[in-house]
């Protein structure tokens, strides 16, 4: 996430004025800490660091780069923000069919289902533009609770849509499933 941090002016002299002379010369030190989470070299290729070198200059430049790099964030999670809205349709959508049919439970999965997409793709994009997530947070939820329980839904979509009563254990061998994953991928985080 591109983030500029203003710089104070040099120690003793307004606004950044030089002073000229030999022996008047000051050092600065502008230090940068990273973190990375315990799972993330595993599951992302590009993770922790700084992923581009950092800017030094005038005010002016480094907030047009500055700018250049949220517009750059930005039009790479707009699909997510826009298959987040889509899902969130769609998931109205599988909601209102059930009041044609009420017998039929099918909808009522689909449109849950078709809800926790639209927070996944929601949440990618809010945690990618924001830093209101933190990095474990976003994880946990995204990967381990919201992915697990997609999965989860759309078997038993299939389960109900197929009018497949037998074998009656198939939900709560799929709601093991589903705990396991999440479990297995929080562990593994």
């Amino acid at each position: 996430m591109p983030t500029l941090f203003p710089l104070p002016p040099p120690f003793g002299r307004p606004n950044g004025a030089a002073v000229g002379g030999s022996g008047d010369f000051r050092t600065e030190v502008v230090a940068f800490r990273v973190w990375m989470g315990p799972g993330e070299l595993l599951t992302q290729p590009d993770a922790g660091g700084l992923h581009n070198p950092p800017v030094l200059g005038q005010a002016g430049a480094v907030a047009a780069d500055y700018q250049l790099h949220w517009l750059e964030q930005v039009g790479v999670y707009s699909p997510d923000a826009a298959l987040g809205l889509l899902f969130a349709l769609m998931a109205v959508a599988a909601f209102t069919l059930v009041l044609f049919d009420r017998s039929d439970r099918v909808y009522l999965w689909i449109g849950a289902i078709f809800l926790l997409q639209a927070i996944y793709y929601g949440m990618t994009a809010f945690d990618s533009w924001t830093q209101h997530l933190s990095a474990t947070a976003g994880i946990l939820l995204l990967d381990c609770l919201t992915f697990a329980l997609i999965l989860a839904g759309w078997v038993m979509v299939w389960w109900i849509w197929f009018g497949r009563q037998w074998p009656a254990w198939i939900p709560r061998a799929v709601a093991g499933l589903a705990l396991c994953y999440m479990v297995s991928r929080a562990i593994g985080q």
